[in-house]
């Protein structure tokens, strides 16, 4: 609580004088009051009194209006003593409300003045203060809101926006409603604001998510298969692909979001065009390199001439613990994606071949098959 009170002689009346206490305050918030202390000398005559708590932007403050001539005085607490005796003490007491205010402060003028006899025959009086004294009232501030988006992928910017405040200090060193930060990593930032009231502030934290790294498809050379096959290539992210398949016939098109991506059985002959981007905490990734797989009808020319009659065939593909391959091969050969030679197996032309793959590391390999001088690599997935 903040105590006002003023110094203030009134005109005497049937020999009677006012005056109140100064306390020195000067500057008050909206919503706070002033209490004005006061007493009184002199023989009073008159059975009433009627005392005035005077408000107004007058520029004398030694001068207020009255009642009756509407001038620049407004009365805002009023209080009737009706003792006789001298001298005569109380309070008047004035709530400031929340429209006299404002951000740089707004100066008024305050006092006090009495009436004698208003209540008895409506004929009293009024007199006005010989002085009053300049407060200054300022406006609460209200605690502010910061908009703008506070997710972020590295390399971005986004733009944060205070809600409406008289001025503006920002953690950053702006003074604008709105800044635009571009965080290397997770940031805070504040906006406050300050008066005489005090002082309001609001935050928020910008939270910078890292740019998954571009991904590498697995194997990187194009291949040729025949139409009814399949091919599989894996990415070497391990979560957060979209495969993207992309033909003159269907432009572009989504197909899949697993690590690793087998092409349909059912594609039509054409040119296919596959990559994948990685997209983590809603941050994406270059594209990844692109892998082109041709689908051919294979009808008169096989993709090896000496695997014409009877074409390898791999299955399951994917596989689990077993591999299957049938058809025309003199020598199998697996190697892993560096390349490193993991299995190794001769055997008749012709005749099929289980290989057991269940102790193998589970992920993407290359099967070479040998038929005579041609060799054909086949892509193939280990999966549990």
């Amino acid at each position: 609580m903040i105590l006002m009170a003023l110094s203030l002689t009134a005109p005497a009346q049937n020999g009677n004088a006012v005056y109140t206490q100064t306390l020195g305050n000067t500057s008050f918030c909206e919503g706070q009051f002033i209490t004005l202390n006061f007493y009184m000398t002199g023989t009073n005559t008159n059975p009433s009194w009627w005392y005035q708590f005077w408000v107004g932007p007058c520029t004398n403050p030694g001068v207020f209006a009255t009642v009756s001539n509407g001038g620049c005085g407004a009365v805002m607490n009023t209080m009737l003593w009706t003792s006789n005796y001298s001298p005569y003490t109380g309070t008047i007491t004035w709530t400031i409300p929340n429209t006299y205010g404002s951000a740089s402060g707004t100066q008024y003028n305050i006092g006090a003045s009495y009436s004698a006899n208003q209540f008895v025959n409506g004929t009293g009086v009024t007199e006005v203060p010989a002085s009053g004294q300049t407060i200054t009232i300022y406006e609460a501030p209200s605690t502010p809101t910061i908009t703008g988006n506070t997710q972020l992928c590295s390399g971005n910017q986004t733009t944060l926006t205070s809600s409406s405040l008289p001025s503006y200090s920002w953690s950053t060193g702006a003074t604008t409603q709105s800044i635009t930060v571009s965080p290397t990593a997770t940031t805070n930032y504040t906006v406050s604001y300050s008066n005489f009231c005090g002082t309001v502030s609001a935050a928020v934290t910008v939270t910078v998510d890292s740019v998954p790294p571009t991904p590498v498809v697995i194997p990187s050379n194009d291949t040729t298969i025949c139409v009814g096959n399949t091919h599989t290539i894996c990415s070497d992210a391990a979560a957060g692909n979209q495969w993207w398949r992309y033909d003159i016939n269907f432009g572009t098109v989504a197909v899949g979001n697993n690590q690793c991506k087998t092409t349909s059985p059912t594609l039509p002959v054409g040119t296919y065009t596959f990559y994948t981007i990685v997209t983590l905490n809603g941050c994406a990734s270059d594209t990844s390199n692109q892998i082109v797989i041709t689908v051919d009808s294979c009808l008169t020319t096989g993709i090896l001439s000496n695997m014409q009659t009877i074409r390898p065939t791999v299955f399951p593909n994917p596989a689990g613990e077993t591999l299957s391959v049938l058809g025309n091969a003199d020598e199998i050969v697996i190697l892993d994606m560096l390349g490193r030679e993991v299995y190794r197996m001769k055997h008749p032309r012709g005749s099929p071949v289980q290989i057991n793959t269940g102790k193998f590391p589970r992920g993407p390999y290359v099967l070479l098959i040998f038929s005579g001088t041609d060799c054909m690599r086949i892509p193939v997935v280990l999966s549990d």
